[in-house]
């Protein structure tokens, strides 16, 4: 097996963990006010678009920048590293839950980290 994408299953595994995520940020209090108004199905589609490109199973990525993507929650609800902690905090508690070998949840918790700077704007 080559990339990540595939060691974690591929597209089941995106498709469950970002299902899963979901359910687990709009109970998250740190995270779900930024949640309230929006179009859940078209951002889990992004995010598991963007998830699969990011993991290795897109040679290429059409969505939007994170910058652009998060600018507006950024400047106007105010967007920070609390959040994101929330954020990174589910998506490893859900692999944890679907039992994806540690080593693969800290691969995966690195790129998203890597991307911390970009989303949040900074």
């Amino acid at each position: 097996m080559g990339s990540l994408f595939e060691k974690l299953g591929g597209a089941e595994f995106v498709d469950r963990v970002v299902d899963n995520l979901y359910v687990k940020m709009v109970a998250d209090s740190r995270i779900n006010p930024f949640l309230v108004g929006a179009d859940l199905k078209e951002q889990a589609l992004q995010l598991k678009m963007f998830l699969t490109y990011q993991l290795g199973g897109l040679v290429s990525y059409s969505g939007k920048s994170m910058r652009a993507a998060h600018q507006e929650a950024v400047d106007e609800l105010g967007l920070n590293d609390e959040h994101y902690d929330a954020v990174v905090d589910n998506l490893a508690l859900v692999m944890a839950e679907m039992e994806v070998d540690n080593n693969l949840v800290v691969e995966v918790v690195g790129g998203v980290e890597a991307l911390r700077n970009d989303v949040l704007c900074r």
